[in-house]
């Protein structure tokens, strides 16, 4: 089945160009910046029809998807082939760049009526962002016509153009005329450098009257119909073997699994025509990545052949920057197919050496060292590999960690103490000033506390003392006055270092 009418190329594609034809139609040739493709042309600088102000102002340039130049948006697909023409008109009036492209065709009927069919489109460059124009078509010297315009709001470094078919025709005032195509702008500004246009071309067509084969574009596996009219013999040859016939019909079924080229050989011309053959989209995100926290990474499926994409974030771009963990997916169409893809981005944390400390616990206690990393490789000092390690000794203690972001040694110092806390009280209390058990604190208490408060009641159950510094005792005295001998109550509320709440009580005698 067709799928798109590709292209009219007419019976004579010849060196001596007869036939109302173009030599090299498709204007294929060599990437390359002011060189002609084979049988065409430059306008030259002091033609009556380029306003180029020096030589090397009139030089177009061979363009494709490789070139020449893509970092200043001088690429792009072709509208067919593998090359395509682009040329700049920038400048004030008069431009300094007029870049165009000619041919001389014998072979027409004065009086007669020729359309001249071609593709254009809106290339760009970093410092020509015109985003509209057209081709002016000469005859020897004579305007035959400017193209409507095309636009394109693409960015120049998107090589997906946007090619617009266009046609311009003329009446032949002899038999031979030289044929002129040169970039046009739709506006009068030229005065600033952004202003400036560049412009392709492609596929271009003299429409003469009747003698003409079809080209076409077909999926891959269908199959494609060559036809031609105007002559009397056909005879088909593939291009790679140009002397086996492989047809001898006006029309000619192929199956082509690559794009082909093919001979037509009549009693008028020999011509060359192009299957294009499509193949179904495939896409291949690779497997699973890592990156490290604070990158990113860009996703790219660009392929000639993709005519759409599709990404989970609804953004239609060939590519896709990821900085951030996550599922990542892509969905990519043509007229032939479909396909998809998904990937995986995992974020690795960049990891700073603290990842444990120097610390003390009670003896009997233990204590977990290291923390849990994703896609990590871990080396403790005796050779185990777990993220983490249980501690009870004392001891120096090291950590190796690797991942693809890190590799880092940490050490650990670990002491052990005895924690239990051991509290004595006094049980008589003698405040008359002679220096001796003048204070009633503690005899002795370990230095494991972190919280201490001591209340002293009467037999009543009066509060005569409280305090809630180990430093500081009671004195014998309530609001100043000394208290009576006897018999006191006394308790005492306590915390260890690892919040753990404790309370003593007794009694305590005091004589004076």
């Amino acid at each position: 089945m067709k799928c798109i009418l590709k292209s009219v190329i007419f019976i004579g594609f010849s060196s001596s160009c007869f036939g109302q034809n173009f030599i090299n139609p498709d204007l294929e040739g060599n990437i390359s910046i002011a060189l002609p493709p084979p049988g065409w042309e430059n306008v030259p600088f002091g033609d009556v029809n380029c306003q180029a102000y020096i030589a090397a102002g009139a030089t177009p340039d061979i363009t494709g998807l490789s070139g020449p130049v893509p970092s200043l948006g001088i690429f792009g697909i072709p509208y067919s082939g593998l090359t395509f023409i682009s040329g700049l008109m920038s400048g004030w009036p008069g431009s300094l760049y007029h870049e165009g492209i000619m041919q001389t065709v014998s072979g027409f009927v004065p009086g007669e009526t020729y359309p001249i069919r071609f593709y254009q489109t809106v290339v760009k460059q970093d410092n020509m962002l015109d985003s509209s124009g057209g081709w002016a078509i000469y005859v020897d010297n004579t305007l035959a016509g400017i193209s409507q315009s095309s636009n394109s709001s693409l960015s120049y470094l998107d090589p997906n153009l946007i090619w617009d078919l266009r046609v311009i025709s003329f009446t032949a005032t002899n038999t031979t005329h030289t044929i002129k195509f040169l970039p046009m702008d739709d506006d009068p500004s030229q005065i600033n450098p952004e202003e400036g246009l560049r412009m392709g071309i492609d596929g271009i067509i003299l429409v003469g009257h009747g003698n003409y084969v079809m080209g076409d574009t077909i999926c891959l596996g269908e199959t494609a119909s060559l036809t031609a009219n105007g002559a009397i013999t056909y005879q088909w040859a593939e291009e790679s073997n140009p002397s086996i016939i492989i047809g001898n019909s006006d029309t000619l079924f192929v199956n082509p699994i690559t794009t082909t080229n093919y001979y037509l050989y009549s009693d008028i011309d020999t011509s060359l025509v192009t299957v294009k053959v499509i193949n179904p989209p495939s896409i291949n995100l690779g497997s699973d990545k890592n990156i490290c926290q604070g990158d990113s990474i860009v996703l790219n499926v660009f392929a000639a052949e993709i005519s759409n994409y599709l990404w989970n974030d609804l953004s239609t771009n060939y590519s896709l920057v990821v900085n951030h963990s996550g599922i990542y997916s892509v969905v990519v169409d043509n007229d032939c197919g479909i396909s998809a893809d998904t990937i995986k981005i995992e974020e690795i944390e960049i990891i700073n050496s603290d990842f444990g400390y120097d610390s003390t616990i009670c003896a009997g206690q233990s204590l977990i060292l290291g923390k849990y990393f994703p896609n990590t490789n871990y080396l403790w000092q005796d050779s185990s590999n777990s993220a983490t390690l249980m501690v009870n000794q004392s001891g120096e203690y090291w950590l190796e960690i690797n991942n693809s972001c890190n590799h880092l040694i940490d050490t650990f110092s670990i002491q052990i103490n005895n924690c239990d806390i051991v509290l004595d009280m006094p049980n008589i209390f003698s405040p008359n000033n002679d220096g001796i058990n003048d204070i009633y604190t503690p005899t002795y208490l370990s230095k494991n506390v972190n919280l201490f408060t001591i209340t002293i009641r009467n037999r009543w159950g009066q509060i005569v003392f409280y305090s809630d510094s180990i430093q500081n005792g009671w004195t014998g005295q309530y609001k100043d006055n000394p208290c009576n001998e006897g018999i006191y109550f006394w308790s005492v509320n306590y915390m260890d270092l690892y919040g753990e709440e404790y309370q003593k009580n007794g009694f305590l005698t005091l004589i004076r």
